[in-house]
């Protein structure tokens, strides 16, 4: 009803003033009238019709109907209407996201469900308790409540479904996808057997969640969105339906279709500010921000960034507190507010720490190390660097003991039953052998005593000869550490600075010469009179060298960020024909002018590599392939596999190479482009950006002249990296 009102906000029009104010008077005596109906009820009708609005997401008037509720409740109350009293008031305050609120009524919950020895309820709010620490991150002492409830849970309920499915979250969390993905699955069949379509909803999109969030599997991660859609619809299920905008919205956003992200952002918002789910309008408002920065509107970006942020802080959702503070950090600091930016990322670090999350806890180091670095404060970029290095091992380590902790527990497990065995079994004998070597234990125990407080007067007699040693080694260890600091802060410094002139360098040397050009000709366009066909030509002759600029920036650019190895390799599965394909097509049409065809032979070889260096090196190769070959000439591309390695081979027959431009290439000096067959010009700097990185993934780089004619480049890359992970390769609001 109430939704219709800003529309009327701020006219001018007497009628339709009027009108709201016929409006507000009706709603007015409704809710008067509905009141005055509750009002008659018993306690327990008042609690099943709270929950049955619970049910449809009516949270507002649930909080009424329990206000009502809570008015009537006595000492003399009967304890199981006290426990579903707190039960349900913790569900609606888990709904509108007041997380520390449900979880006290939740505890309140479970004492009376214990003192009733209620197995069925105690499980159920063993359960909504591990639901409140997922959505806060403590997602060990999460699993430990869903273990308690699956205790009481009979296999192939509903209830025992439900919960297996809440578990897949707390996995997430872990990141253990598996695991979360396997119980997902499992969950599919029952809910659609039984027709419960809203249980189906959230788990199509939790699926969906773990696809785009963890696998960066957006296609599936679409489909199993739209699955949700369909299935919270038939559900009536509005909280459903929210949640999977809200999803959507992220999608989009990072297919960087921004349109469609705030066309699906702003229907959630509405349907949560429809329910008056203040909490939920904490993620609405955090996924509305990131939409308005990517297209640019960074003062609204602020805005909901710090409503968000001030609702998460509200209600306790720590992840929400913390991914707010990181945006607002990262975008102060880029319009120059530094203070503001350190206060934001700082915060957001103290959230990390507190969590068990090692990924944000690193993300928060990350983003911490970059800004000290940007701004030259080298002491704290490496006290962070050190940080997160210590982080990502931990993380390795924790992906590989994973599958050994799991084995080492079912076998303890083992154990500890056969072990029990056998004591049972030894019971009677034992005690009898008890009795008789009581004196030989009392004995025993004073020996040890004794032997004990021998024990501690040598060690305290050996600490206060080793404190002397020790306080003058820390104050040695100190200033060697600051030492060591201080000449590793030298040598970023020394780096740095090589770096950027090494850098500059390379811009004034390859960019001097096309931007002449383009001066040039641009001035003859305005200093002269120029019939079409001249203007036609100068106007080729500036498309070519405004190409050829941009080829020279872009291929600088990738070649500066691999000297600064600021981002390092992203390892994936490329699968070399597909790659070559996609370049081919990039080229086609500089080939198709000189009528040179290009054809690729060999086997389907899968190789580790980031996808888009290696675009980078056979994209500068085919170009220099075409550039020398011939009108009418040929290219082949050869594919093999070879004691672990794929071998590239791109063979034209066009003018080779000449010998001392061979040599300088196969020893790595510097070579001077040539033109090629139809005046083409070179980068200058294509060659040295292809020899970068192959050398960054470990492979090799080799020149040689045909017997006939033209040249053969061969590139051989390993197929697997050293430190990659390949399961994760062939695959978080």
């Amino acid at each position: 009803m109430f939704s219709i009102i800003p529309l009327f906000l701020g006219t001018s029009n007497r009628t339709m003033r009027f009108s709201l104010l016929i409006l507000f008077s009706f709603a007015t005596l409704y809710l008067t009238g509905q009141s005055k109906q509750y009002d008659k009820l018993s306690i327990q009708e008042l609690l099943d019709s709270a929950e049955r609005r619970h049910e449809v997401s009516d949270y507002t008037m649930v909080n009424e109907l329990l206000k009502k509720v809570r008015s009537r409740l006595d000492s003399n109350s009967e304890p199981r209407t006290l426990y579903y009293y707190h039960k349900l008031l913790g569900s609606n305050l888990f709904e509108m996201r007041n997380i520390p609120g449900a979880q006290k009524e939740f505890h309140a919950a479970l004492k009376i469900s214990e003192k009733l020895n209620d197995s069925l309820n105690i499980a159920l709010v063993n359960s909504e308790l591990a639901n409140t620490l997922t959505l806060q991150g403590a997602y060990r002492d999460a699993l430990s409540y869903y273990e308690k409830a699956l205790l009481y849970f009979p296999e192939k309920d509903s209830q025992y479904t439900n919960t297996l499915m809440n578990m897949s979250l707390t996995y997430k969390g872990l990141n253990q996808y598996d695991k979360a993905l396997s119980v997902l699955f499992k969950g599919q069949p029952y809910y659609e057997g039984i027709g419960d379509y809203r249980s189906l909803g959230t788990l199509e999109n939790n699926i969906g969640e773990i696809y785009r969030d963890n696998i960066k599997d957006l296609d599936q991660a679409n489909v199993h969105y739209r699955k949700a859609i369909v299935a919270n619809k038939k559900a009536n299920s509005e909280r459903g339906l929210a949640q999977n905008y809200h999803n959507l919205a992220n999608m989009f956003l990072e297919l960087e279709k921004t349109d469609s992200a705030l066309h699906y952002a702003k229907l959630s918002m509405r349907i949560k500010e429809k329910m008056g789910d203040e909490g939920g309008m904490a993620s609405a408002n955090y996924i509305l921000a990131d939409v308005y920065f990517q297209q640019g509107n960074h003062s609204q970006a602020i805005s909901n960034f710090k409503k968000s942020l001030s609702l998460s802080k509200k209600y306790g959702l720590m992840e929400g507190v913390y991914y707010n503070n990181i945006r607002l950090g990262e975008i102060y600091r880029q319009q120059g507010s530094l203070s503001q930016g350190e206060s934001y990322l700082l915060e957001a670090k103290q959230i990390a720490e507190g969590s068990e999350d090692l990924q944000i806890i690193g993300e928060s180091y990350r983003l911490l190390f970059q800004f000290y670095k940007d701004q030259g404060d080298f002491e704290n970029a490496l006290t962070y660097n050190e940080k997160l290095r210590i982080i990502n091992d931990s993380l390795s380590e924790l992906r590989a003991t994973q599958n050994l902790d799991e084995l080492r527990t079912q076998y303890e497990s083992e154990l500890a039953k056969s072990e029990n065995q056998v004591l049972r079994e030894k019971d009677k004998a034992q005690n009898a052998h008890i009795a008789n070597q009581k004196k030989l234990i009392y004995l025993a125990v004073a020996s040890i005593v004794a032997l004990l407080l021998l024990a501690i007067w040598l060690i305290n007699m050996l600490r206060q000869r080793n404190r002397a040693l020790i306080s003058e080694q820390e104050g040695k260890t100190e200033l060697e550490v600051q030492h060591q600091k201080l000449k590793a802060s030298e040598l970023q410094l020394q780096k740095t600075t090589e770096l950027q002139n090494k850098i500059l360098s390379v811009l004034g040397h390859d960019l001097r010469n096309p931007l002449n050009n383009i001066s040039t000709l641009l001035g003859t366009v305005s200093d002269s009179q120029l019939d079409q066909d001249d203007f036609t030509q100068i106007l080729g002759y500036l498309k070519k060298e405004t190409d050829v600029s941009q080829i020279i920036l872009q291929e600088i650019l990738a070649w500066a960020r691999l000297q600064m190895d600021e981002d390092g390799k992203m390892l994936e599965t490329v699968k070399a024909d597909e790659l070559l394909s996609d370049i081919i097509d990039i080229h086609n049409h500089s080939a198709r002018e000189k009528q040179i065809g290009i054809n690729i032979k060999g086997a389907e070889v899968e190789f580790c590599a980031d996808k888009n260096q290696m675009r980078s090196v056979f994209s500068n190769l085919l170009f220099n392939a075409i550039k020398y070959s011939r009108k009418g000439g040929q290219i082949c591309v050869d594919i093999e596999e070879a004691d672990q390695q794929v071998i590239f081979k791109i063979i034209d027959n066009g003018k080779g190479i000449n010998p001392d431009v061979l040599d300088n290439l196969n020893k790595r000096h510097r070579v001077i482009s040539e033109k090629g067959t139809s005046g083409e010009r070179g980068t200058g700097i294509g060659l040295r950006i292809v020899n970068d990185f192959v050398e960054a993934h470990g492979g090799t780089l080799q020149f040689k002249n045909n017997e006939d004619a033209g040249a053969t480049v061969t590139v051989i890359i390993p197929l697997h990296q050293k430190g990659s992970n390949q399961t994760l390769q062939l695959q978080n609001q």
